[in-house]
């Protein structure tokens, strides 16, 4: 095990190791732009970052000038500039208000680093990240703890808010997960335990990018309505189109929230899950959200200049407690959402947890091939089992 802080392309941050997996988390948004797993092909060992690292992610150190127009101009906002791979969401997830911006306090301000250790405990050794960040909007506070354990290659990670006022605040949380290239390609698996779906409501940035009907309700990611009155099947992730596409899933299942992307050529997969109900003030999320961006988005930064190539293919899988991508204000306007609440009322004086798990594994360790989605499920759901989704052994209770 290791851990160490130091810096990523210019931003501060901590390195958290093992022998197969490396991640980096940064200190501004609590983005981890690098989640990878050490692969071995015949001649050698090489790292396969799975994590979403825009093209135009700063290089560099500092921040965004914004008396600079051509900074301005193609980045807008911080977090744009900062943008890769998981992040928290909270007050809000996706737009905010007046006083919240885009996707919260938690992905637009630098947090503070409490400690960063490595733990022996109970026959368990991980490594350890603390973070705190004074939020803006009501004046929440939030800490968030990162976790990667010697014996597997996942992040566990806990968002805890809290609420210091006598009144009842209420919020959006989530975890933004979004995967990328080399790892997400033309052909990947996309699984989920969920059982009802449905494409985002008008109104959005995705009504002139999307290429599934708006707003329609289904019950397979195989067997979509289209715009143009098909059907299409985004069990396969499909190759660079010039779409983007937002779908949000619910799951009956009290135990488990679950997502997953199967890359064949790899022979790897990638698990986001969520353990329900396993601290005490822990709050579930919702949804378990597809951000499908294969394109679409021709304006700076996705594109070199207003108009042109979307350069970016990307895969979100991303839980929430948040009305589809509509953002705060419309989440608390539409309570409901497939049946599921889209806003958490955070009670005066009390604090409330949101965890996630994103994880690695590869089926050659169940030493059976995939021969369809339904053994590839029972693999996950196995792997799953051997997490520690009651975050015991991390002494997260």
């Amino acid at each position: 095990m290791y851990i160490e802080v130091g810096q990523y392309l210019g931003q501060d941050g901590v390195w958290l190791k093992n022998d197969e997996t490396r991640l980096f988390i940064q200190a501004f948004g609590g983005m981890t732009p690098e989640f990878s797993r050490k692969m071995r092909s015949q001649t050698r060992d090489y790292w396969l970052n799975a994590h979403w690292m825009p093209h135009f992610k700063a290089p560099f150190s500092g921040r965004m000038d914004n008396d600079d127009p051509e900074q301005r101009a193609y980045w807008q906002v911080e977090l744009l500039r900062q943008a890769a791979g998981t992040f928290p969401c909270a007050p809000a997830f996706g737009p905010g208000t007046d006083n919240i911006p885009t996707h919260g306090d938690t992905a637009n301000n630098v947090w503070s680093l409490a400690s960063a250790r490595l733990v022996d405990s109970g026959g368990e050794s991980y490594a350890k990240a603390v973070w705190h960040l004074a939020g803006e909007f009501e004046l929440l506070k939030y800490q968030k703890t990162d976790y990667l354990r010697q014996g597997d290659s996942s992040h566990y990670m806990v968002m805890t808010v809290e609420n210091n006022h006598d009144d009842a605040v209420p919020i959006n949380m989530a975890w933004h997960t979004t995967l990328g290239s080399p790892f997400v390609e033309r052909g990947c698996w996309l699984l989920d335990n969920c059982q009802q779906y449905q494409v985002c409501p008008q109104g959005t940035e995705f009504d002139t990018t999307a290429s599934l009907e708006l707003g329609a309700r289904f019950e397979s990611l195989s067997d979509i309505p289209t715009r143009t009155g098909g059907k299409s099947d985004l069990s396969l992730m499909p190759g660079y189109n010039g779409h983007a596409d937002f779908i949000s899933g619910v799951s009956s299942s009290r135990q488990l929230l679950w997502s997953a992307c199967y890359n064949p050529y790899y022979n790897l997969v990638y698990v986001s899950v969520i353990p329900l109900a396993q601290l005490e003030d822990q709050v579930s999320p919702s949804f378990m959200n597809y951000w499908i961006h294969s394109g679409g988005r021709e304006m700076m930064p996705w594109a070199d200049y207003d108009g042109g190539c979307d350069r970016n293919y990307a895969l979100g899988l991303e839980c929430a407690i948040g009305g589809s991508c509509k953002g705060y204000e419309w989440s608390r306007e539409n309570p409901q959402l497939l049946n599921k609440p889209t806003y958490f009322e955070l009670a005066g004086n009390s604090t409330a947890s949101f965890v996630c798990i994103n994880s690695f594994f590869s089926p050659e360790g169940y030493g059976r091939p995939i021969t369809g989605e339904s053994q590839l499920t029972e693999m996950i759901e196995q792997h799953i089992r051997s997490l520690d989704i009651s975050f015991d052994g991390l002494q997260a209770r």
